[in-house]
């Protein structure tokens, strides 16, 4: 087995790791008695950005990967690892109240949502499928401005309107992605 399909396996397996606790999350944040909708739908967000970044980035990791490529993959992939955990921990199935555990990790997962949507343009830069500064670069640009305004935010309203417009440009960035792809 070569060197790059190594990569590609192990990058694989961190994504597979923030999809499978996304899932075990989003089933326990809808079941609780004490569940809350903001929550429920940043899994959402981060059960289909692991999806999206599967696919979108199975070309980096190539016969001839560079270091910043491979890094920039790798830092994503980890990156939505820590967005499934910081939203419904270790064990989601103890968490009473999801409202209050959402107003005590918030401003964490906004910032690492941040970095997420950074570290995803980086892969697309280095992958060469953006410049950074064009129209397929818009929705990263967007998602990072709204999770900023989520982690200075402490209104419930603000928050709710970024896991909205964060799941909505989530599924608009996969379409505009993959719509080569699926002509």
């Amino acid at each position: 087995m070569a060197e790059f399909e190594l990569l590609l396996i192990g990058i694989s397996m961190i994504l597979a790791t923030a999809f499978v606790h996304s899932v075990k999350g989003l089933y326990h944040a809808t079941v609780s008695p004490g569940r809350y909708w903001i929550p429920q739908v940043f899994l959402w967000s981060t059960l289909v950005y692991c999806a999206h970044f599967l696919w979108a980035f199975k070309d980096n990791i190539g016969e001839d990967p560079t270091y910043l490529a491979y890094m920039s993959s790798l830092a994503g992939a980890a990156s939505l690892v820590l967005r499934a955990y910081i939203l419904s921990t270790n064990e989601p199935a103890q968490i009473e109240n999801w409202r209050d555990h959402f107003d005590k990790t918030a401003r964490s997962y906004f910032v690492v949502s941040g970095m997420t949507t950074f570290f995803t343009l980086m892969a697309l830069v280095h992958n060469n499928e953006s410049t950074g500064f064009d129209a397929q670069s818009l929705p990263f640009y967007v998602g990072g401005a709204l999770y900023a305004i989520g982690a200075i935010s402490n209104k419930v309203w603000v928050r709710g309107t970024v896991a909205v417009i964060g799941l909505l440009l989530i599924l608009f960035a996969g379409y505009f992605l993959f719509s080569n792809e699926l002509v």
